[in-house]
């Protein structure tokens, strides 16, 4: 297990830090799952992830936390040891997928009430900004379906 990451590596898992910082998440969660990605073997305990990451404890904790919650990471035992290990959760992405596209249709209902309301108190108005909300919503959820589709089937080929 190593106990310092290569150069290449520490990069990796900062970019995926960054790139969930940019989704709302934790730097540290991101700094998780970039690890949990590339590492080898792919479960993780504890311990390993304060010692690569050099995170405390508790942060690491409170993440993992976070990250088991999200359904993007998962528990698991190895045969004979007591510690708690940590792995990708293998449908993770799947799940990501199906997030993105209950956003996508919130957002949608969203510029729908957004329009109702303003057409209503400013019917004289020029409400392009929710119009274009809703189009490119409704063009996005109409094409996600088949998106779905094709990764679910490069998942199982």
């Amino acid at each position: 297990m190593p106990t310092h990451l290569s150069d290449e590596q520490a990069q990796f898992v900062e970019e995926i830090g960054l790139l969930m910082e940019e989704h709302g998440r934790t730097r540290i969660a991101g700094k998780i799952l970039g690890w949990l990605l590339i590492c080898e073997p792919p479960q993780q305990s504890f311990a390993a992830l304060v010692d690569v990451l050099g995170a405390s404890k508790g942060s690491i904790s409170s993440m993992t936390t976070l990250l088991l919650e999200a359904k993007l990471i998962e528990r698991v035992a190895m045969p004979g040891d007591r510690q708690t290990y940590y792995q990708m959760a293998p449908d993770a992405w799947s799940l990501v997928l199906s997030r993105m596209a209950e956003r996508i249709q919130r957002s949608v209902e969203a510029a729908e009430a957004g329009l109702a309301l303003v057409e209503r108190l400013h019917p004289e108005a020029d409400h392009w900004r929710l119009r274009e909300m809703r189009e490119l919503n409704r063009i996005a959820a109409e094409g996600f379906p088949a998106f779905v589709e094709k990764f679910e089937a490069s998942r199982r080929a």
